[in-house]
């Protein structure tokens, strides 16, 4: 059942999630963008258990895999995290043999992180892991439909990074 909160209710993620207007509209923060968010929650939060693995330590390994030897601060820069962050993460991922860490011998200040032959098992799994997940979440969705949406998302991408903080802050309401 819906719990009211004001002008809006908030539908349960068994009804689709979200926040919604007495018109059954997405409210707040605009139908596609609201939609999206909870979609990417409720994909990332189900890619997680498929995987048993949260998206962070996925991601460093699925770097790693693509790019073989990084520097840690590459690492770190190419997903986004914050210094401290990244060196649990490649710590945990050492101490479970899937990494391997190593001084840059050009520039000891930095450290090397590689994928161990164990690490590069899991990201096989990790690869097969998400396609069925994929698979299973778009069960429902012809390959036409899967295809539009792919392209569309690519468009939102491109035109979410083009659009600056400032072009947002000046067109909204004070």
């Amino acid at each position: 059942m819906p719990a009211r909160t004001g002008r809006c209710e908030i539908i349960s993620d068994d009804e689709g999630g979200g926040a919604r207007d007495g018109d059954g509209r997405m409210a707040g923060l605009g139908d596609i963008v609201a939609e999206l968010a909870w979609a990417y929650r409720d994909a990332a939060a189900g890619f997680e258990r498929a995987v048993g693995m949260s998206r962070a330590r996925v991601g460093a390994l699925s770097e790693l895999a693509r790019r073989d030897e990084l520097s840690q601060a590459d690492l770190q820069q190419a997903l986004g995290l914050d210094r401290s962050s990244i060196t649990r993460i490649v710590k945990a991922l050492e101490a479970d043999g899937l990494v391997r860490r190593r001084p840059d011998p050009r520039d000891n200040r930095f450290t090397l992180v590689t994928l161990t032959e164990a690490g590069h098992a899991i990201v096989d799994d990790l690869d097969a892991k998400g396609r069925a997940f994929q698979a299973q979440i778009l069960a429902e969705v012809t390959a036409d439909e899967a295809d539009t949406l792919r392209r569309y998302l690519r468009r939102i991408r491109v035109a979410a990074r083009r659009t600056g903080d400032h072009t947002i802050a000046r067109s909204a309401p004070q």
